[in-house]
């Protein structure tokens, strides 16, 4: 949803998939649906910390 950077609802959906990720469900998931591009970008933005100022300047940080 959040285009070139990650939306407060993309983290969402990502932090409730990284949960279960190793999972049985999870390679079911990645298997048989479109999620893994997307999946895979947020996770590496995630962990890169793009969007950290986004996110800092929303909570006056």
């Amino acid at each position: 949803m959040g285009g070139d950077k990650p939306s407060l609802s993309d983290l969402t959906v990502y932090g409730v998939l990284s949960s279960i990720e190793g999972c049985k469900a999870f390679g079911d998931l990645i298997e048989n649906t479109k999620l893994s591009e997307w999946y895979y970008s947020v996770k590496s933005m995630v962990n890169e910390h793009q969007g950290a100022s986004d996110i800092q300047h929303l909570f006056g940080k």
